[in-house]
């Protein structure tokens, strides 16, 4: 239920212009709320284990990982991270919200991804379904 009322309130805050990035903790748990019941995005991950460190600049350090199918998430460092995206917490939010281009992001530089490319490909593919499922909230 906490879920599904947050999930709708990222949705109305994306729509409106407002999301930013502050909002990104809550979107991290909805996002991974989404990717553990959204069998686009359980297709997505099929036999993918992943650990993401996300360091924000101006907002600080988040992790997610996918193991089995099932997503978590926190805040702080992760050990032994798989990839890690390094961007201002800004560009983060709008990427999050569909509004920039991850790809376009990381060919000028404003994001850097250490470790796997593919990985973060693929979440970035991840990113855009739970983008579409947000359309629904």
């Amino acid at each position: 239920m906490v879920i599904t009322e947050l999930k709708r309130a990222i949705h109305e805050k994306v729509e409106e212009g407002a999301f930013g990035a502050a909002d990104i903790p809550d979107y991290l748990q909805v996002f991974c709320a989404v990717g553990n019941a959204c069998p686009d995005v359980q297709e997505e991950v099929e036999g993918w284990d992943c650990r993401l460190q996300l360091v924000l600049e101006r907002s600080g350090e988040y992790w997610i990982t996918v193991s089995g199918g099932r997503f978590e998430t926190g805040s702080g460092a992760i050990a032994a991270a798989d990839v890690t995206l390094r961007m201002d917490a800004a560009l983060a939010a709008e990427v999050f919200a569909g509004e920039k281009d991850a790809k376009a992001a990381y060919l000028s530089g404003t994001l850097k991804v250490a470790g796997g490319l593919p990985n973060a490909v693929r979440f970035q593919t991840i990113v855009e379904i739970v983008g579409e499922e947000l359309e629904y909230a």
